[in-house]
């Protein structure tokens, strides 16, 4: 588990989110509000996604001649969150319009998965393999979504690793 999180803020603007994922050499983060609770994730593709969505409505207008709205992956995730693809393109601060109106609230998905930091490992398997995420940010017990850890399929894949040994040996009769 990472315990060290870096955590984006509502507020931030669409460039300081950029400089802030960029200086970090992050893809993504979890969104918290001023109490420390997690509030949703933004990545790294959700600002491009915000970017093209802009500039695609900066060249044409919905009521224009043969433009029309796309309903299909606007309510998905985004990729980071649930791990698919590459990793996202890079992004700088410098691509983003520094009058950028947009703040994270407005690109962020607002939705929030995760484990109990007291969770097995089992259960932190079975959630990630259920919803098929790729990562899950882990609350302290007892709180309303403070922001204890990340966790990501590599963790729980090391851990599992960690243990083979020990299992191998005991099957081997050793």
């Amino acid at each position: 588990m990472t315990d060290s999180v870096l955590a984006a803020r509502a507020d931030w603007s669409l460039s300081s989110l950029a400089s802030f994922l960029t200086t970090h050499d992050i893809s993504g983060a979890p969104v918290v509000s001023d109490q420390g609770r997690a509030i949703g994730v933004v990545s790294l593709r959700d600002l491009v996604r915000h970017r093209t969505e802009s500039a695609s409505a900066d060249r044409s207008s919905p009521s224009a001649p043969g433009s029309s709205e796309e309903a299909s992956g606007d309510d998905a995730p985004p990729a980071f969150y649930l791990g698919r693809g590459a990793e996202a393109p890079d992004v700088a601060a410098h691509d983003l319009p520094a009058d950028a109106p947009a703040t994270v609230r407005d690109i962020m998905m607002p939705v929030v998965v995760g484990v109990d930091e007291t969770a097995s490992v089992y259960e932190v398997a079975r959630r990630m393999a259920r919803g098929r995420l790729h990562r899950l940010m882990v609350f302290r017990p007892g709180t309303q979504r403070e922001v204890a850890g990340l966790l990501s399929a590599i963790d729980v894949l090391n851990w599992m690793g960690q243990q083979a040994p020990a299992a191998d040996e005991h099957s081997r009769g050793a």
